[in-house]
């Protein structure tokens, strides 16, 4: 079987209009709070406090997300779910570093690069290699940049000016983002 060709950037694997963003939303039941996750039901649960909650959010996502990449298997693409919050709901957002993770193992399953071949291109031991790909081991930014790089892929970062409530002051030195509605090149008066 020959090795699949490498997209072009990494939009083509995960599109920046898909952030790994898991909306949820809380309901009250019988004295305790019901953390509701519509697009991954099985991360559900049920906490004594909306704090206790909010405290398991994240391990929750990542628990359930490590639970499907494991009955998927090793070599199936994985889709991330995913819904944009609507009104009244919550979003827990990976940190930064495990939304790599993510994306990483997702890109070794659609380019079919198992923990072997990753081992290989590494020169490190199947077992670390196996590491890179279990989303609940905690891997930092540079072994990942690193990880990325040997399957011929960088990380790259930038920074975006976001629309700011009008009661928030701007950032000083920073200039307002354009305004959508107009047209590029546009004035407006």
């Amino acid at each position: 079987m020959s090795p699949k060709p490498l997209p072009e950037s990494i939009e083509q694997i995960n599109d920046p209009e898909r952030p790994h963003v898991f909306r949820y939303w809380i309901d009250r039941c019988r004295g305790a709070y019901r953390f509701v996750f519509p697009d991954m039901e099985e991360a559900s649960f049920t906490a004594p406090s909306i704090d206790d909650g909010l405290a398991r959010l994240e391990r929750q996502v990542v628990d359930c997300l490590s639970e499907r990449l494991r009955t998927l298997g090793p070599r199936k693409p994985f889709e991330v779910p995913y819904g944009r919050p609507r009104a009244g709901e919550g979003e827990c957002m990976l940190p930064l570093a495990l939304d790599l993770k993510l994306q990483f193992i997702c890109c070794c399953r659609t380019f079919g690069i198992s923990a072997s071949e990753l081992s290989r291109r590494l020169k490190i031991t199947p077992q670390e290699a196996q590491r890179f790909l279990k989303l609940s081991n905690v891997t930092k930014l540079d072994p990942l940049r690193r990880a990325f790089r040997a399957i011929g892929l960088d990380i790259a970062f930038s920074l975006t000016p976001m629309r700011l409530p009008p009661n928030l002051p701007p950032a000083p030195g920073i200039p307002d983002p354009p305004d959508p509605t107009v047209p590029h090149g546009m004035d407006v008066i």
